[in-house]
């Protein structure tokens, strides 16, 4: 007997505590009892239901330059008051919330309109939470991948302004009405990524028009700012180190037969940069790419440098035993500095020290053949001697003015000194014009 009394009172425990704890359920009951998911919940079929909505930007997984597309992950809230889901709290067990499958109440068809996925419109596999006042909350994370349309004027050093457009797939603004949720603008949970960085978002509601009837969609649009650490590194100072060798190699030897062939390299390693840095941007002409013109300006100047090395070094081992034209030799003492004389000018009176002096040129192509026997370096310390003199022998009204001797070799190292001073000055120049545009 007292083993059924036991039995008994743990049957009737287990009942009690069920009942106890299915208020819920009785809520349930008595609210979807003759809903409908189809029908709009107002009373007054003309009125709009009013959905406030907040997007809040958690974090951002990658830009996509070349097909100008933003991977993101956005918390998104919906709020709005269905008139059919309201319940007295007071006579239904103090239950003032419930949690209720998305699928089973009407939800409004709100979908995000520059979304590239399959799934643009938001999923009903969701939980909404319902209120004794009939407020509905929704609240969802979803993954992104939307349009944006990059400015790649000022990469790697830019800010871009990406957008997203929610709004609904069928509803027109009689049914449904927007509007921004107080606060919604709070980014403290966004979470920066290793490459951008959230500097601000701005809300707005467009209405437009569309088989004469009226839309409205929110647009949320953040200005992203590039970090530029890992560009730097990888780019701007690689096309920096580019650059220097380019110049340098103007002070290759002409006789160590490599200059040329540097050039060349040099030459190639600008092209490979720059494809690869193309890969990785939109070909567009809407906007101009501040940092391609500089590669295309460095990639000029390198293809110069393998033409004016392949000349000079051509100058350099020429036949010596041709003489030089008149046209080159004033053209070198042009370059030089040196200014050649006038004709009807008349030479003065010299003194008898002018002898030694006229003999300048003999002793000038003496020391060209030594130079030419001990190295490159010996030729550029006889060239000094050999401008010197000439500037002091070439004068206006010097009797001298005529007897000067200069060979091909003379010649291409006063051209490579010019040549290697005009590039420093474009490569400084080009880049000053970079920065000055960027950072404008």
């Amino acid at each position: 007997m007292n083993v059924f009394i036991t039995v008994y009172c743990v049957i009737f425990g287990i009942i009690w505590t069920v009942r106890g704890d299915s208020h819920e359920s009785l809520v349930h009951s008595a609210v979807f009892k003759d809903y409908n998911t189809c029908i709009r919940p107002v009373q007054n079929s003309s009125s709009p239901i009013t959905v406030e909505i907040s997007l809040v930007l958690q974090s951002v997984y990658g830009v996509e330059e070349k097909h100008q597309t933003l991977y993101s992950s956005v918390g998104i809230e919906l709020t709005w008051v269905d008139e059919f889901l309201s319940w007295n709290s007071t006579n239904l067990y103090n239950v003032d919330t419930i949690l209720v499958p998305l699928k089973l109440i009407w939800r409004p068809d709100i979908c995000i309109e520059n979304d590239l996925s399959d799934n643009k419109c938001l999923s009903a596999e969701s939980v909404v939470q319902v209120s004794s006042e009939g407020q509905i909350k929704w609240r969802l994370t979803k993954e992104l991948r939307t349009e944006c349309e990059i400015d790649i004027t000022e990469y790697p050093f830019d800010r871009q302004s990406c957008e997203i457009r929610v709004g609904t797939l069928y509803s027109t603004d009689q049914k449904i009405r927007f509007r921004i949720k107080q606060g919604s603008t709070i980014s403290y949970h966004f979470k920066e990524s290793g490459e951008w960085k959230l500097m601000g978002k701005n809300f707005e509601r467009v209405q437009y028009t569309f088989a004469q009837k009226n839309f409205t969609y929110v647009k949320v649009k953040y200005d992203l700012e590039r970090l530029t650490s890992f560009h730097v590194n990888t780019m701007i100072i690689p096309l920096i180190i580019l650059s220097c060798l380019n110049l340098a190699c103007y002070c290759i030897p002409f006789d160590c037969g490599e200059k040329v062939s540097a050039s060349i390299e040099v030459f190639l390693a600008f092209a490979f940069v720059l494809i690869a840095i193309n890969d990785e941007i939109p070909t567009t002409s809407r906007h101009i790419f501040t940092f391609g013109l500089l590669m295309s300006l460095q990639l000029i100047f390198s293809a110069l440098s393998v033409i004016i090395n392949t000349f000079l070094s051509y100058l350099y081992h020429h036949n010596s035993d041709m003489p030089v034209s008149t046209f080159f030799q004033k053209l070198y003492l042009t370059i030089h500095g040196t200014r050649t004389p006038r004709k009807g000018n008349k030479p003065t009176e010299v003194k008898e020290t002018s002898t030694s002096i006229c003999d300048g040129p003999q002793r000038l192509s003496r020391r060209s053949n030594k130079s030419r026997e001990s190295g490159r370096y010996n030729k550029r310390d006889s060239t000094r001697t050999t401008a010197s003199s000439i500037r002091s022998r070439h004068s206006k009204y010097s009797v001298c003015s005529q007897a000067y001797n200069i060979d091909w070799t003379l010649f291409a190292i006063e051209l490579e000194r010019k040549a290697f001073i005009v590039m420093l000055i474009l490569n400084i120049l080009s880049y000053l014009i970079f920065l000055c545009i960027v950072f404008s």
